[in-house]
């Protein structure tokens, strides 16, 4: 297999398109998920047509959205969040309420 070089770009992608929505199958039945975080069981979802940026947000951007919003995270908000949780050492852990 050949490759070629590419010229490096620094587009940005801006704006944002419209998802259709439809139905899907959401949830799991592994013994891992927590269905009280809509996790389980498998079920079927209905999804409303909705808008998203073509591209992931940057910190930067967020950052921006957050001052002029005062938006607050619910890991702010709650002072914790399940979030990478199984990589949290035991001593941390523990000294979490």
């Amino acid at each position: 297999m050949q490759t070629r070089p590419v010229a490096r770009t620094h587009a940005v992608r801006t704006g944002m398109v419209r998802l259709p929505g439809g139905d899907f199958l959401m949830g799991t039945e592994d013994s891992a998920g927590f269905p009280a975080d809509g996790e389980g069981p498998v079920r079927r979802v209905r999804l409303s047509p909705f808008w998203i940026d073509v591209a992931a947000v940057s910190n930067a951007q967020f950052a921006e959205f957050v001052a002029a919003t005062a938006y607050r995270t619910e890991a702010e908000a709650f002072g914790w969040t399940f979030v990478f949780h199984l990589f949290v050492p035991d001593e941390l852990a523990r000294r979490i309420p």
